[in-house]
């Protein structure tokens, strides 16, 4: 297929562009050509200081057209696109060919699915790149940094000095490791933590270790929404990984997600099977009992609701203790998105009183989804900080409520997700490697009719970053990003302490920086954050100065001490 054949009219001149929100752009429409690509729509005045659109295709999410009837005869129309970011535009065509050519070709463009046609694939960036996303952040040493304890600037934690991962090897015997260019290559087993503090010298032998490197699922047919890559108990053969993910949804057998300093781990898997005649698998049962250790019990916690998903039984799991801890009455990952559709419908009535939209705000649903998300995680994290217990946590497939539990305990235990490249790594591990299908999931996001989605469609990550909002909020200087305008955080304080976030009702917020983007002016907020930048600069400046002026008023006093004494001698 070829992007011309689906672009009926590339460019277009005297098409009005309208903003039903006008925020900067008072009430002012702006006349311009247009230009359809095949990635990009484009609309410019070719006037200084005025307003352009550059808009992606598969930004929008909802293609609506008004056509201008004239004596029963079509004469142009209003098309309004609907975009992912929240974003509604209008664009006012005066011809009625012109007007079915262009809605017909965004909705096509909008709407193709072969990844490969999508813009990533087509865009050569202008500048050289200095980091390769794809192999920024590999499995192999984001696990060992996670078992090992070291983060970005961090310190391996004293309990976990001997911790190590091994790859597959056939040999035990002990090797020199000084000439390995990578710590999990090769087949040798490498102390993880001595490998990224530099620590391991030409004469250093290999530990004995309690995790290990698996390729089983190299072709993906263990798990589909497994990475190629996965970190499991050593002792557990990877004929027992089989038998494990047989007997869970999907495949998704327990793997880690996350290791505490006291050595309490975080896994992750779907709920068991409900298949009759099989009700135990033992090989499960010695992924779990091996990561007990020395606890005396661990905690299973299911977040798809009690009497929703099947859970493992007392009988073969008699140290687990079952906790159920639902994020919200939900059937599916729709049922999200229509709690989410509600908020920005309710976000986008600016006509209707206080008590109606607060309301209407309470009837989404959305504050009670973030409010049990951020509930539940507070529970793992307790189990894991002041329990010292391992933590299984799982939903239905595992594909949704388990990933945004499991991200948020890290980011509240773990201070090195809070800043930019933690963030970013965990992403990776916890999102991407954990197969959660973002193409599927958002599709569609919350202006597409509730009837022409489908059951798989959601908005998870959207959910799971307002969770990070909320935390944001009651730990401004914790965290080295800024989720609200700018990317650093200005006020961002190093924190290596827990964070525990307050989940009564009232301390939450609504993220009116991204809901009400283009409904309530942002320039404010835009204000205040570069008056805080300025300020915070002035302070590290003024410390600078002060710090000189402090050695300089030392200097000086030791010259007079000195000048003292020799008038002293003499």
């Amino acid at each position: 297929m070829e992007f011309a054949d689906l672009i009926k009219t590339p460019k277009l001149d005297g098409v009005f562009l309208h903003d039903p929100q006008p925020l900067q752009h008072a009430n002012a429409a702006t006349v311009g050509t247009l230009c359809i690509t095949g990635h990009h729509l484009l609309l410019s005045a070719r006037q200084e200081n005025s307003q352009e659109l550059w808009l992606l295709h598969k930004d929008i999410d909802c293609v609506e057209k008004k056509p201008s009837m004239s004596q029963n005869v079509v004469v142009g129309g209003i098309i309004t696109l609907k975009c992912k970011d929240l974003r509604i535009i209008s664009l006012e065509i005066k011809y009625a060919k012109e007007f079915f050519n262009v809605s017909s070709s965004l909705e096509a463009l909008s709407a193709i699915q072969n990844a490969e046609l999508l813009y990533p694939f087509f865009y050569r960036p202008m500048y050289s790149i200095l980091e390769d996303g794809y192999t920024m952040f590999r499995p192999e040493l984001e696990f060992a940094k996670l078992i090992s304890g070291v983060g970005m600037g961090g310190v391996s934690s004293p309990n976990v000095a001997n911790i190590t991962i091994c790859m597959p090897s056939t040999s035990t015997s002990t090797s020199s490791v000084g000439s390995i260019p990578h710590p999990l290559q090769n087949g040798y087993a490498l102390d993880a933590a001595a490998a990224l503090v530099g620590g391991i010298g030409s004469g250093a032998t290999v530990l004995a270790c309690e995790w290990r490197v698996t390729n089983i699922n190299k072709d993906f047919s263990v798990c589909a929404t497994y990475g190629a890559t996965l970190i499991v108990p050593k002792a557990i053969t990877d004929e027992q990984i089989v038998l494990s993910a047989s007997f869970r949804d999907g495949g998704r057998f327990p793997v880690l997600s996350y290791r505490h300093d006291n050595g309490a781990t975080l896994m992750r898997s779907s709920q068991p099977l409900s298949i009759q005649g099989i009700k135990r698998c033992r090989a499960d049962e010695a992924i779990l009992n091996l990561v007990l250790g020395r606890s005396k019990k661990g905690f299973i916690v299911d977040t798809w609701g009690k009497g929703k998903s099947n859970t493992e039984t007392d009988l073969h799991y008699s140290q687990w203790k079952k906790v159920n801890r639902s994020i919200g009455n939900v059937s599916s990952p729709a049922s999200i998105l229509d709690s989410f559709a509600k908020l920005i419908e309710a976000c986008n009535e600016t006509g209707c009183s206080t008590d109606k939209w607060l309301s209407r705000l309470e009837g989404s649903g959305w504050l009670s989804l973030v409010l049990n998300s951020l509930n539940a995680s507070c529970v793992v994290a307790q189990c894991l900080d002041q329990e010292g217990s391992p933590v299984l946590v799982h939903g239905a497939k595992g594909l949704d409520s388990t990933l945004i539990v499991t991200s948020l305990v890290q980011i509240i235990l773990n201070p090195d997700c809070r800043t930019v490249r933690g963030l970013q790594a965990l992403i990776e591990r916890e999102w991407i490697q954990a197969g959660h299908p973002f193409a599927s999931r958002h599709r569609y996001s919350c202006y597409t009719p509730h009837q022409t989605r489908n059951k798989t469609s959601g908005a998870t990550f959207v959910l799971f970053l307002d969770c990070i909002y909320q935390l944001f909020t009651q730990f401004p200087c914790s965290f080295e990003f800024n989720v609200l305008q700018t990317l650093l955080n200005p006020l961002y304080e190093p924190n290596a302490n827990v964070i525990w976030p307050s989940v009564a009702p009232i301390s939450l917020e609504l993220w009116s920086e991204l809901y009400l983007r283009w409904v309530i002016d942002q320039r404010s907020v835009t204000t205040v954050m570069s008056q805080v930048q300025e300020l915070v600069t002035r302070e590290k400046e003024l410390r600078t100065q002060a710090l000189k002026l402090r050695k300089q008023a030392l200097e000086l006093g030791q010259e007079v001490s000195a000048l003292m004494n020799n008038a002293d001698t003499a």
